[in-house]
């Protein structure tokens, strides 16, 4: 969640309350990177276009990867190894949660459900319901506190 905190009051907290030499670590993770290109072209993508101006800056800094200057990052960096997270999902499935975006519950609150409800209906009826793998990017961003 620290795309939420507000960095010039997160930070000097971090600070005060860790012990020299500890540990700093956040990860989020970010747009599916790796679906099929039809799940893509007929779901996915047609969803993200409507939703996109809804996402809030925090959700654009996930985005982005929580990169160092945006966030302030205080500490001296650490190298963290590459993740993914991927995940056996259906349309369906995948349809489920592109809802619980919060641009998409804004989108539908500003008059776009009926167009929201159209791509998904048109896109879960043209798409094999068999599980695909979807692949979310995860971003690191981890640093030493020193004293």
């Amino acid at each position: 969640a620290l795309h939420w905190f507000d960095f010039d009051r997160f930070w000097p907290e971090v600070r005060r309350v860790a012990r020299p030499g500890a540990l700093f670590a956040a990860w989020c993770y970010h747009a599916a990177g790796d679906m099929p290109q039809e799940v893509q072209d007929r779901l996915y993508r047609p969803t993200l276009d409507l939703v996109d101006p809804y996402w809030s800056e925090g959700n654009r800094l996930t985005m982005r990867g929580y990169p160092a200057d945006e966030i302030k990052f205080p500490f001296r960096e650490l190298e963290a190894p590459v993740f993914t997270c991927a995940l056996q999902w259906t349309p369906q499935r995948t349809a489920a949660f592109m809802r619980t975006w919060s641009a998409h519950a804004l989108a539908r609150a500003d008059g776009l459900a009926e167009e929201l409800d159209r791509i998904e209906r048109e896109a879960l009826a043209a798409l094999d319901a068999a599980p695909f793998q979807l692949v979310l990017p995860v971003s690191i961003r981890a640093g030493r506190i020193e004293g």
